[in-house]
């Protein structure tokens, strides 16, 4: 269970590290919720006096992330990006991540569709691929 939690935060942590490297001015930041599946949105996020937070129910309706910075944010753990290379459209990301019990570094790839728009590649099990969308702001 907590593989799962700490595999969502490495996504986010791929987003991050996609803008930071994104070449066009309209990918520069990845600030924000993200979401998958992108009806969701209301679901696994709550948001009250301006802060966004998770649902205390949100696994139950997808999963996501919260980043902000370098600072990736799941609802079981943290992630910081700590290299990241790129080649074209593709991001490949080592992050550190952190839950209440462990710590630990991981390398994953990542497609940038869009400003809006990403897929965490699974090499070998594209069936794998999960596809996340940023969250609109309201």
């Amino acid at each position: 269970m907590q593989s799962a939690y700490l595999a969502t935060c490495l996504v986010g942590a791929a987003i991050v590290a996609s803008f930071v490297l994104a070449p066009d001015s309209v990918a520069q930041d990845a600030t924000g919720v993200w979401v998958n599946p992108p009806e969701a949105c209301d679901t696994v996020f709550t948001r009250s006096g301006g802060q966004i937070d998770f649902s205390p129910r949100a696994d139950f309706y997808g999963s996501g992330f919260i980043i902000k910075g370098n600072v990736i944010r799941g609802k079981m753990a943290t992630c910081k990006v700590q290299k990241t290379t790129r080649q074209g459209n593709i991001v490949t990301i080592t992050a550190t991540c952190a839950t209440d019990v462990m710590v630990g570094d991981s390398t994953f790839q990542l497609k940038v569709d869009d400003h809006n728009t990403l897929v965490r590649i699974v090499p070998g099990s594209p069936e794998l691929d999960t596809k996340y969308v940023r969250c609109p702001t309201k």
